[in-house]
């Protein structure tokens, strides 16, 4: 099926029309893990490198796929290098630390995550939030090491390629 089949496909059965729908509301903003608001700010203060080797890479769930819309789906990622694990000493992040943007066609952020986790389910208000912009939904993963709360040297941010993916009707 070609892209344009697979767009029209998904417009009738799931309800995800592009370039329409309400305009996104403001952002969201969850923590989880170990991650904390002055590693985001530093991570957020540098324009993110998409360097392959670097980059994290979405495992699941594929891009342009119709997602169920309940329960919500696993995101889950890996780097192709091993990371140092996160840890919080003195109350400042170091290791690895992801940011997770999903945005809808208009790159109008929707909801974000900054997590030392690597994977991440949406609670029910969180999947709300998400699946509620009625059209083609992106995740960006964007990730850097950290050391107290700072990236370290050569510890990014990179960002990874995008998946798209669309929520079906209940």
């Amino acid at each position: 099926m070609t892209s344009r089949g697979f767009l029209l496909v998904c417009a009738l059965t799931c309800g995800c029309n592009k370039g329409s729908g309400p305009p996104a509301e403001p952002t969201d903003l969850v923590f989880q893990g170990s991650a904390d608001a002055p590693a985001l700010d530093a991570l957020v203060a540098i324009p993110a490198d998409p360097s392959a080797a670097d980059a994290p890479i979405i495992d699941s769930p594929p891009s342009d796929t119709i997602l169920p819309a309940n329960p919500p789906p696993r995101f889950a990622w890996h780097l192709p290098a091993a990371a140092p694990p996160a840890s919080v000493e003195a109350g400042a992040l170091s290791g690895a630390g992801y940011y997770l943007v999903f945005s809808d066609d208009d790159t109008s952020q929707l909801f974000r995550v900054f997590t030392t986790e690597t994977s991440y389910t949406p609670d029910a208000s969180a999947w709300a939030t998400i699946s509620a912009a009625g059209t083609w939904t992106a995740l960006t993963v964007d990730v850097a090491t950290f050391a107290d709360d700072r990236i370290a040297p050569d510890g990014g941010p990179f960002v990874g390629t995008p998946i798209l993916f669309c929520v079906g009707q209940p």
